[in-house]
């Protein structure tokens, strides 16, 4: 969603960095901003890469890059535990992922 303001519009001068700003309710924006994430499919899709960390006894940590330089980080709740039939193979990550 991109915010853009019409020429001349706002006096950019007496906004400050921490200032409040509000917008009285659009509806064309407001329908934009709801279709953007509305619905069971996702609307914006990119390719992104992903690495995993991990090690028995500590959680799994993933990090997701895309392209536009965006970065996601998370952890498992629960720590990672020594495989006993099936390890964890680049191709089963990738499925579960």
């Amino acid at each position: 969603m991109e915010l853009t303001f019409g020429n001349h519009t706002l006096n950019f001068s007496r906004i400050h960095i921490g200032d409040r700003l509000w917008k009285t309710s659009d509806p064309v924006l407001e329908k934009q901003w709801r279709q953007s994430f509305e619905g069971d499919q996702p609307r914006f899709q990119r390719p992104i890469t992903i690495e995993a960390h991990g090690l028995p006894g500590k959680p799994l940590t993933l990090i997701a890059r895309d392209p536009m330089g965006h970065v996601a980080q998370t952890e498992s709740s629960m720590p990672l535990a020594g495989a006993e039939k099936q390890p964890l193979t680049l191709e089963r990550l990738r499925t579960q992922l």
